[in-house]
């Protein structure tokens, strides 16, 4: 299995490359071959492997499945009955399970965190590795939300760099080191934040 998910992932990264160098290129075309890479059940494969290898895969949906579960009775069956339902046009996502967890910092108050079943995160997985990169080819350099290997502190690290590079046409307390200061007590806070925050963490996991 573990030589399969290799060469697996090896094909996704080439479909992957494919696509991010087409819609560099045409980000006005159309895509053709998007229900047939989806519906590939080395696709499914990638996307099971990112799910199960989620601690969010220990949590079952509404129709009670976890990996485990799935895993006990046949990860493979699992997989080809899931590209046959999507196949015939039979595959329905199934309704999120609600689930309260804590507002951080906010005692007694909660919000509603959505979980979807295994079945619905596999071709959420599936989805995604797809129009990732057709949709990273068209961002900005200078866009951080959401993406892949791109985070808040990334977005800080730009704007720090930015604002030393004007420091010298600015007199001091404008931009520069007043900038850096500023930038660098949101940074803390925003560590302290997500550390005391097991609400996030937890959100997190289920995604």
């Amino acid at each position: 299995m573990d030589t399969d998910h290799r060469t697996d992932k090896v094909w996704v990264l080439g479909i992957q490359r494919k696509l991010y160098q087409w819609s560099k290129a045409n980000p006005d075309d159309q895509w053709r071959d998007m229900w047939g890479w989806l519906t590939d059940l080395r696709v499914l494969r990638h996307a099971w492997q990112r799910v199960a290898s989620n601690k969010g895969g220990r949590t079952a949906g509404v129709d009670g499945m976890t990996v485990g579960r799935i895993r006990n009775r046949s990860e493979q069956r699992f997989l080809v009955d899931l590209q046959a339902d999507l196949r015939s046009g039979a595959y329905r996502p199934s309704p999120a399970r609600r689930k309260l967890i804590p507002k951080a910092g906010k005692p007694g108050q909660f919000r509603p965190l959505g979980i979807p079943t295994i079945r619905d995160r596999v071709v959420q997985g599936a989805v995604k590795i797809l129009l990732e990169p057709i949709f990273e080819a068209q961002f900005w350099h200078v866009s951080y939300g959401f993406r892949p290997g791109r985070n808040t502190h990334g977005a800080l690290e730009y704007i720090r760099r930015a604002a030393c590079r004007r420091s010298g046409t600015r007199t001091p307390g404008e931009t520069g080191c007043h900038t850096l200061g500023l930038l660098r007590g949101y940074q803390r806070m925003l560590r302290q934040y997500q550390s005391s925050s097991p609400a996030r963490a937890d959100a997190k996991a289920h995604r």
